[in-house]
């Protein structure tokens, strides 16, 4: 315990330090910065019902801010519907992936997991917390920024059931340019909206 908060501490104070002595132009805004939103519900009226959703988005929208990134909009409960969000449950079953096509108008990556009743994704914080320490892209070296699709096979597992995969599909104008961004595109690359000729997915199972 004391080592986890001596380390915790460690890392508030290079991040203080690293602010402070910052030169940049405080009026200036980082090429490479992104506008994000973001959107979750705890309160769906009933048995379904999360308990940690909104904190995971909070979790990933900080580490977002933290490297110096903006947020648009971060919807709740009361101010997100089912209709304002994609629902993608169904086609990131590794089966059923081709049934993205249609969606893919100018959607460059897709990251989801695919289960059963039986083998389900869990409400989780850490999850969301994981990923976003590895697609923000932190002043830090020892939080390098990843690919999304590599990302999201690094942390699509954490707190699933057994027989889970974590999934990763990409688009492309080309079979070559889908599996370059599946491996390579990060949040922060800027490449152009792909079309939706060709996808490329991955997958891992727990």
């Amino acid at each position: 315990m004391r080592r986890t908060l001596f380390f915790l501490g460690v890392l508030l104070v290079a991040a203080a330090l690293f602010f402070f002595f910052d030169n940049r132009d405080p009026r200036t805004v980082d090429a490479s910065a992104i506008v994000l939103s973001t959107g979750a519900i705890n309160d769906y009226g009933g048995s379904a019902n999360l308990f940690h959703d909104i904190a995971e988005a909070n979790d990933f929208r900080a580490w977002y801010i933290f490297a110096g990134n903006s947020v648009f909009t971060a919807w709740t409960d009361g101010n997100v519907w089912g209709s304002d969000l994609i629902d993608a449950s169904c086609p990131t079953e590794v089966p059923e992936i081709t049934q993205l096509f249609p969606i893919f108008g100018g959607l460059h990556m897709v990251t989801g997991n695919s289960g059963d009743v039986n083998h389900d994704t869990l409400d989780s914080e850490a999850r969301g917390n994981e990923f976003g320490i590895q697609t923000a892209g932190t002043p830090f070296i020892f939080f390098p920024q990843l690919p999304v699709g590599d990302a999201w096979m690094n942390t699509g597992l954490i707190d699933v059931q057994s027989q889970v995969c974590a999934v990763a599909a990409a688009a492309g104008n080309t079979r070559d340019d889908a599996i370059n961004r599946r491996e390579n595109e990060r949040v922060t690359s800027g490449w152009s909206n792909p079309s939706n000729n060709w996808m490329a997915w991955k997958w891992v199972c727990n």
